[in-house]
């Protein structure tokens, strides 16, 4: 127990902010909960449809009862765009809600978040595809969690939705710790049938007047169309500024996944939205992705002439097509190689078409019976749609809708052959640095064993964001206490030595081709210390929690004896090698939170929280 102690505290990689986490609490997958909605007024279904039309974003009173808990004025109001407007036009009561827990009751959460959006998964006959897309952007970078409810309304069961995380202040300060900066929806503003729907928040430069901006990005924030203007600005005509007002790395990893998924329902797809834009006190836009129901191509299958071996080779680059941060990408060699690395990460860690398919049955069977009983369904709930659309394109009244399993094998397919996905990258191994908890004023130096390079850069930051990071070249001199000149190891110092210094570092290899970095989810997941800060074995003390059930399929129960212990806490997954393989903030709810650690392949690990020693655990398949 010694040794492996001792790997788990020297300098693994580490997640920052909230990388991948299905289960806690309102967004915990395998629970399929009940929500009854019983509105004051009988006339709110006509009241709230004029309000969507009249965009005056009404909202009628009402109580809402789950699990035994019943909460007061409750604010609802009708939410979506086409998702509204056809089932509506049907005469389908199957209509996405939009619910607001504490607009007239101060602090009032449901399991501690205040605005609850649940779509009714229209185009989606699986109704598992933003589920699905959300654990894998979830992997990379901040993304909304994501579930299924059962919804009841004024007595009446309306069947199955799709529970989706907003992204408002409580997602921004979970992830980014600030909840005051400047915050876009970038979608038109127009309503399905009125205006011009393409009019898209394509990051075209427009003018420096704000009023151009104004059908193509919706402020969702007091102010910040002079912050929008200067990025896009930057990106238009002064590139080389970009990293100064935007988060270039988490903008790759956004458009990788994107594009690995098949996701042709956002910026670099076929129909340019669905994302925010949010600018943080470090001054940078952040990127995070929002309804990712077309994910796996979805419904855009056979739209605008396209046909699914055409949407499996989609250009991943979209060079020249009125796609101002695609051309940044393309034209900027460190971005265009991190970018392609990216795709490769993706493709080795998620697209494995028989560990999605087990995923996917897993959450069609948690839904199946719900669904069976859905009686506004909008396609057949029997293997006529539900199931067979996972293995195969259907065909559906006005669309087609493409097979998950058959995009994801076709996409692998192409962009494992893709020229700059197939180029062999560097190699790094053996990533150490000289003192494990360096003291103030001492050296710190990096090095590791890197083959097939032409440049070998370590990448350190020091502020509390893990942001600007800064390029330091290693060298294999023998003058950087990298060992002998030319033996392969690399060697850089660290050039951070106050104390409380909070030091981020990860290291990026170039050759002519390719490249690649360590930790590969860099700059999402880093290796880190802080100056003048050690810990050692005096300082773990007996865990006072439990895990149930173990062995585990991949979700494990975390209880605590002392509940009080169960606020703001994270807990770190070790192999048995010592080497972290994530960090995963508890959400906890009464002295229990559910923590998926399925994304790791069978094994033994070790769970450590907080300060106390690891316990044991066991994924089985």
């Amino acid at each position: 127990m010694k040794s492996f102690l001792s790997a788990v505290l020297t300098c693994l990689p580490v997640f920052f902010a909230c990388p991948h986490l299905n289960a806690q609490g309102l967004y915990d997958v395998p629970t399929l909960r009940s929500i009854h909605i019983q509105f004051e007024n009988p006339a709110y279904d006509s009241v709230l449809k004029a309000g969507w039309f009249l965009e005056n974003g009404h909202r009628e009173l009402a109580s809402l009862q789950m699990d035994g808990t019943t909460y007061d004025s409750v604010a609802i109001r009708y939410k979506g765009n086409s998702t509204f407007f056809i089932p509506q036009d049907m005469g389908n009561p199957k209509i996405p809600y939009n619910i607001s827990m504490d607009e007239h009751i101060s602090n009032q959460e449901l399991l501690g978040f205040d605005k609850i959006k649940l779509a009714n998964g229209l185009f989606d006959p699986t109704m598992v595809r933003e589920v699905l897309a959300s654990s894998i952007y979830r992997r990379y970078m901040p993304a909304s969690l994501v579930n299924h409810v059962k919804l009841h309304v004024q007595g009446r069961y309306l069947g199955v939705y799709v529970n989706t995380e907003a992204v408002n202040k409580a997602f921004l300060k979970k992830h980014f710790d600030y909840k005051k900066g400047v915050l876009f929806k970038c979608d038109p503003t127009a309503q399905y049938g009125s205006g011009d729907p393409f009019l898209e928040p394509d990051l075209r430069w427009y003018g420096p007047d704000s009023s151009a901006y104004f059908p193509r990005y919706d402020l969702k924030s007091d102010e910040g169309w002079g912050a929008l203007i200067e990025l896009i600005d930057v990106i238009n005509h002064r590139p080389t500024e970009i990293e100064r007002v935007f988060n270039v790395d988490r903008a790759l990893w956004y458009l990788a996944v994107s594009t690995v998924i098949a996701n042709y329902d956002t910026y670099d797809g076929i129909f340019v939205h669905n994302y925010y834009l949010y600018l943080h006190e470090n001054g940078q836009f952040q990127i995070i992705p929002w309804d990712l129901s077309e994910s796996f191509i979805g419904a855009l299958l056979g739209m605008q002439g396209q046909n699914a071996n055409s949407l499996y080779t989609y250009d991943p680059l979209q060079i020249n097509k009125g796609r101002p941060l695609m051309d940044l990408v393309a034209n900027n060699l460190f971005y265009r190689r991190q970018y392609f690395a990216h795709i490769r990460t993706i493709l080795n860690e998620v697209m494995d078409r028989d560990s999605l398919s087990m995923t996917i049955n897993d959450l069609q069977n948690n839904i199946s019976m719900a669904m069976a009983a859905d009686p506004y369904a909008f396609v057949g709930t029997g293997d006529t749609y539900f199931r067979s659309n996972v293995n195969q394109h259907v065909s559906l009244p006005g669309l087609q809708v493409a097979g998950i399993l058959p995009t994801v094998s076709g996409r692998k397919n192409y962009l494992q052959n893709h020229p700059e996905v197939k180029a062999a990258p560097p190699v790094i191994s053996q990533v150490q640095r000289s003192a494990l908890y360096p003291q103030a004023g001492e050296k710190v130096t990096v090095t590791a064993a890197v083959a097939n390079a032409n440049l070998v850069q370590l990448r350190v930051c020091k502020n509390k964001y893990a942001s600007h990071f800064e390029d330091y070249q290693m060298r294999d001199d023998g003058l950087h206490d990298d060992g002998a000149a030319g033996d392969g190891v690399f060697g850089a110092e660290i050039p951070f030595r106050d104390m409380n210094d909070e030091v981020k570092y990860y290291i990026r290899a170039l050759n002519v081709d390719a490249m690649q970095l360590d930790p590969e989810r860099a700059e999402y997941v880093f290796y880190e210390y802080t100056v003048g800060k050690a810990a050692g074995l005096e300082d773990l003390r007996q865990p006072d929690f439990s895990i149930h059930p173990n062995p585990t399929s991949g979700v494990v129960y975390v209880s605590w004896e002392n509940p009080f212990l169960s606020q703001n806490l994270q807990a770190a997954v070790y192999d048995l090698a010592g080497k972290k393989r994530g960090t995963y903030p508890l959400q906890a709810h009464q002295g229990k939170a559910s923590l998926d650690i399925s994304e790791n392949p069978p094994g033994v690990y070790f769970l450590k929280i907080g300060n106390q020693l690891p316990l044991k655990v066991v994924i089985v398949r």
